[in-house]
């Protein structure tokens, strides 16, 4: 009996020495948990938000510096055209044009932007580059059977707009001198109501007697009535000019602002 209260004093007296020691313990336990816990709660946002910024911000090195050079996500442009079947019969006034849709003709754009670090301006928070867009026929998203070098006929464009033209003219006397003008061309260089052209050049660029004389003609230059360029683009391609840069924000300062345009081609 005696054993046995000695041994249950001596429980309760290490039970005692244990809590003592514990207490002290678990409240500087408690006591560090709360302070980093406060710290995190105070610091986390910033902390967050300025890794997203890292992450985010065109500086060199960063993801969205490489990316905006040369993106990776793949991009498509698609063109249709209304194939004219009967251009002869239709230009003699024949038949009423016959129209079949055709397409989609597929291109893979691409597009680079030519920079460095030494492009950044503003205590880097504006970039300035160049770019450069080429297109690639892309057979396996366009059309079934469908080829770039398909034949397509369509209205002739640069002579209905050259007529056009001449006919806002305000003067009579104008508008009678131009369409002389424009039916000395048009005969010279055989020009007809219709063009027919690979679809390839149609898009991006192609030339004939017609543009050229429309572009070169001392008359009509002397008119301002003259075409720009001695060839005929929808959509330019391989397009790149140095001496035109655009200036985007990099989200430096406020990254809700970035990819902002401060000038875009000059302007």
């Amino acid at each position: 009996m005696d054993v046995k209260i000695a041994r249950s004093k001596r429980r309760r007296k290490i039970c005692r020495i244990c809590c003592i020691i514990a207490s002290p313990t678990c409240f500087i336990v408690s006591c560090i948990c709360a302070a980093g816990g406060t710290v995190l709660f105070v610091f986390f946002p910033t902390l967050l938000a300025n890794m997203v910024q890292q992450q985010v911000v065109i500086q060199p090195g960063s993801t969205p510096y490489k990316q905006l050079k040369d993106p990776s996500l793949p991009v498509y442009q698609d063109i249709y055209f209304y194939n004219l079947t009967n251009p002869e019969k239709f230009a003699k006034g024949e038949e009423q044009p016959n129209v079949t849709e055709l397409g989609p003709y597929s291109y893979r754009e691409y597009r680079l932007k030519f920079y460095n670090s030494s492009s950044f301006l503003d205590g880097n928070n504006r970039l300035e580059y160049t770019d450069l867009k080429t297109f690639d026929f892309s057979p396996n998203t366009s059309g079934p059977g469908l080829k770039d070098d398909d034949i397509i006929c369509t209205v002739n464009l640069p002579m209905i707009g050259a007529i056009a033209k001449v006919l806002q003219l305000e003067s009579i006397v104008e508008r009678l001198f131009g369409v002389g003008i424009l039916k000395g061309i048009f005969f010279t260089t055989n020009a007809k109501l219709y063009i027919c052209q690979p679809a390839t050049n149609l898009i991006f660029k192609y030339s004939d007697n017609l543009i050229r004389s429309l572009h070169s003609n001392a008359i009509l230059k002397l008119m301002k009535m003259n075409l720009p360029t001695d060839y005929v683009s929808i959509q330019l391609n391989a397009s790149s000019n140095g001496s035109i840069p655009s200036i985007i924000n990099t989200g430096r300062k406020d990254i809700n602002k970035i990819g902002e345009f401060f000038q875009w081609q000059g302007r």
